[in-house]
């Protein structure tokens, strides 16, 4: 113990040695030499002359070098930097990793957008394209109906009568077909109603915007093609068997 507070108290004389040495103007050799010749008894008379000796003159310069020590400090910065990047590596990793991730999922997200903006301009063509067909449809029925009222009602009558004989002695051999469904059976069915029964119109209309919210585009965009081609030929049903049953609500 006696020893180690030797070592301290001359290592500690010693650095303050240095650091005056090293902040005065005019450096004295003899002044350093007197020193070292009040300091070399003591030093020797301890037991271990040399590990105090060595403790001695590593003082006298780090003593002398500690006001330049700024020169150091673009070194021990480097440092810092050095450690830091070992200690904190797993975390930039984790942090790239994270972005990289946003990234990939804000492209997935853009490439939806786009998906979804794609089925919705093709969802509003078809709802357009459907209006147009089913209103050419009407026209063209309501001109083919009246021609054939007009032109065809007498050849119609005399066929019947004139096939009516032939009917009757092929009737026991002949298996009666059964009827078609009607338009406006398939439309009911076509809207999910009871062909049997009677709808009103805003019956209709709320069973059309019911089907119409199932089968649009923003709830079947992750489908592929042919389920989306299914979609939009499912809503082209709807929207003309509504269409049809608003406008012959008696047949």
């Amino acid at each position: 113990m006696k020893s180690l507070s030797s070592y301290i108290f001359i290592a500690v004389i010693m650095s303050s040695v240095g650091y005056m040495a090293t902040r005065t103007k005019n450096f004295n050799i003899w002044k350093m030499g007197l020193l070292a010749f009040i300091a070399a008894p003591i030093i020797m008379s301890l037991e271990n002359s040399e590990t105090a000796a060595w403790v001695a003159v590593t003082a006298f310069f780090a003593g002398y070098l500690l006001p330049h020590a700024h020169i150091l400090d673009g070194f021990f910065g480097t440092i810092s930097d050095l450690v830091n990047s070992v200690r904190y590596r797993d975390d930039r990793r984790r942090i790239n990793s994270q972005k990289e991730e946003l990234r990939r999922r804000e492209e997935e997200l853009r490439r939806q957008e786009e998906e979804l903006e794609r089925l919705r301009r093709a969802y509003e063509e078809a709802m357009r394209n459907s209006q147009q067909s089913q209103q050419h449809f009407e026209e063209k029925n309501s001109q083919g109906g009246r021609q054939y009222e007009k032109g065809g009602r007498g050849k119609h009558e005399d066929f019947g009568r004139k096939k009516s004989g032939d009917n009757t002695n092929s009737s026991s051999n002949t298996r009666r077909q059964p009827d078609p469904e009607s338009k406006r059976t398939i439309h009911l069915k076509a809207l999910g109603f009871d062909p049997n029964k009677q709808y009103s119109e805003d019956e209709i209309k709320i069973r059309k915007r019911m089907l119409l919210q199932k089968y649009h585009p923003d709830k079947h965009y992750r489908k592929s093609a042919e389920e989306l081609h299914k979609v939009n030929e499912k809503t082209q049903e709807i929207i003309q068997a509504a269409y049809w049953l608003e406008r012959h609500p008696d047949e």
